[in-house]
């Protein structure tokens, strides 16, 4: 999923000089391949490891600790590896991504790791527009502006000095939608949603202005964002850690975890049972507050809380192809059109063929309140979000008229039975206490990663995930030494 593009593109940035000197010493692991440097340690041998979930924390740790000796099985509910890591083959002349789809910053192992593999980065340049719905007098004004274009307007203006001030607030906790209507910026509503809150996983009625600074101000991974040329994130992940797919076992729903014991036993929903020394879980936030996995005895109150205290809702992806690449022919539009933001039904959208293929892609990425509207009305969702691209194109129904036979695909994250959203939001009432809490071993023979458990700022993001599955292997090699 994107995160972090219009940062570049509003001209604002994120202080990369702050220090995260936990991560970034841990993140040398990871610079080498296997063999290269990773040493074994000979009684890392007598320890059983077991990891719950196979997304790109559970991977990196697998992968990691194997490499130093320990004996690992990773146990993955679904009937494949990923997680949020996902695409789609045969629908158009490339892979569509229905997951994460960028690499955020070039300060991060994620980054480091798709280098490793030898993906190539696609190098295509692309214009952003902004959707206004109002024509401000003026019944000839287009609907679509580029930002020199909607800086003309006070409008946009005020919203963007709004997000500005956002990535740096200081006054009372609320979300954007009470500090917008505080401030009287309805006009601008879905501009600020679009290029704010759905980056952020969620929507304005939800998206903590508190929460939101205390994780910026702590964003190391730098201002840049890759996107793969030829290649899938999920082939990344596989290169990687082709060493460990071997001891994930898919379709392995694990039900209860039970530290009772001197060793710790994990049980699936055939009944079947692994011991274990140490058990990592690294599952999504939504799985864990909905108490999919019982442990025994149970958690402490202070992770039930974490668990409540911060955010994920629903997401999704709806991809569209199309005959032809109709934008191109539209009044005031540049050939090469990055994404469009401000529809207040369509946070954003964005051509994904862009350097990738020749059948012309439209993605729609939507989250919070709205997805959650549109995951309500099932297959129909994606008729209504064509009509919204239409609307937004301004030009009769330009997209539904050039749409091609079977020419859409709905990723409902919400409805994907062991994820059930897209990925973690700061919350109003949260802080990163809840985060640090959310990561934090369990009588050292319980650990946690994934993206919500990260608290140094890049929760939501994939090398979030990895950064994770760093601290989580480096707590299981001390609590054993």
């Amino acid at each position: 999923m994107k995160r972090r593009k219009f940062l570049r593109q509003l001209g604002y940035s994120v202080p990369a000089s702050l220090a995260f000197p936990a991560i970034i010493s841990s993140c040398k692991k990871d610079d080498e391949s296997p063999g290269s440097g990773i040493q074994k340690v000979d009684k890392f041998k007598n320890y059983e490891i077991v990891i719950i979930g196979a997304g790109a924390a559970g991977l990196y740790t697998g992968w990691y600790l194997q490499e130093r000796g320990f004996k690992v099985t990773i146990l993955e509910a679904s009937s494949q590896v990923g997680g949020r890591i996902r695409h789609l083959s045969g629908f158009a002349d490339f892979d569509v991504e229905l997951g994460a789809e960028e690499i955020h910053g070039s300060l991060s192992p994620w980054y480091d790791i798709v280098k490793q593999t030898g993906a190539a980065f696609n190098t295509e340049t692309t214009e952003d527009y902004f959707y206004f719905k109002q024509d401000f007098g003026n019944p000839n004004e287009k609907s679509l502006k580029n930002e020199a274009e909607a800086l003309q307007y006070n409008e946009f203006i005020k919203a963007r000095d709004f997000i500005d001030r956002a990535y740096q607030w200081s006054g009372a906790d609320a979300t954007v939608e009470q500090q917008l209507a505080a401030e009287n910026l309805w006009e601008m509503f879905g501009v600020v949603n679009g290029v704010l809150s759905n980056e952020y996983g969620t929507s304005n009625d939800r998206l903590s202005l508190k929460g939101l600074a205390a994780e910026d101000a702590l964003w190391t991974a730098g201002d840049e964002n890759f996107q793969l040329k030829d290649r899938t994130l999920l082939s990344v992940l596989e290169t990687k850690f082709a060493p460990i797919m071997s001891k994930v076992e898919l379709n392995r729903q694990v039900k209860t975890v039970n530290l009772s014991g001197s060793k710790a036993v994990v049980t699936d929903q055939t009944g079947k049972t692994w011991q274990a020394d140490r058990v990592l879980v690294t599952v999504p936030l939504s799985i864990l507050r909905d108490g999919d996995i019982t442990f025994i005895p149970a958690l402490p109150s202070t992770k039930q809380d974490a668990f409540q205290n911060i955010g994920m809702g629903a997401g999704m992806k709806a991809v569209f192809k199309f005959s032809q690449p109709f934008w191109e022919d539209l009044d005031g539009l540049v050939p090469n059109l990055g994404s469009i933001f401000g529809n207040n039904d369509v946070p954003e959208i964005w051509v994904s063929s862009y350097g990738r293929g020749n059948i012309p892609v439209i993605t729609a990425f939507i989250n919070g309140f709205k997805a959650e509207q549109f995951s309500q009305q099932g297959s129909g969702a994606a008729g209504t979000i064509l009509s919204h691209l239409d609307n937004i194109f301004a030009v009769g129904n330009v997209a539904s008229s050039s749409l091609l036979q079977n020419g859409s695909y709905m990723m409902d994250w919400s409805k994907e039975p062991f994820i059930r959203g897209a990925y973690s939001y700061p919350k109003v009432g949260g802080s990163l206490i809840f985060r640090k809490e959310l990561a934090s071993p369990v009588e050292e023979r319980l650990f946690f990663a994934g993206e919500a458990t990260h608290f140094k700022g890049h929760s939501g993001t994939v090398h979030g995930a990895i950064e994770s599955g760093i601290r989580a292997a480096d707590e299981i090699e001390k609590s054993v030494s």
